[in-house]
């Protein structure tokens, strides 16, 4: 995954590969999937991902928690924002 590429958009793309595997029967074991999603992911999920490491999920769940993840990140970089540009605008009052 590419670092500001959509969470959902990755997923898509990552569903319809899965999808042709499948058709010319290379079927995979979904902790499999869930394992090669996880280590496909950006950089910036490397700390999430090391925090669920060793458990078990299905392949809906670990998405929900990758979108869950991106909307906090989105969250955290808007709030860091938001403190560097007030801090900008104290410094040159």
């Amino acid at each position: 995954m590419k670092e500001n590429e959509s969470v959902t958009k990755h997923v898509h793309n990552f569903k319809s590969l899965l999808k042709h595997l499948s058709i010319v029967g290379n079927l995979m074991k979904e902790e499999n999937i869930v394992l090669e999603l996880m280590q496909n992911m950006s950089p910036s999920y490397r700390s999430f991902l090391i925090s669920i490491r060793g458990q078990t999920f299905t392949l809906q769940t670990l998405i929900t928690y990758l979108i869950q993840e991106k909307t906090l990140l989105n969250s955290l970089d808007s709030n860091v924002e938001a403190m560097t540009i007030g801090s900008l605008a104290l410094a040159f009052k």
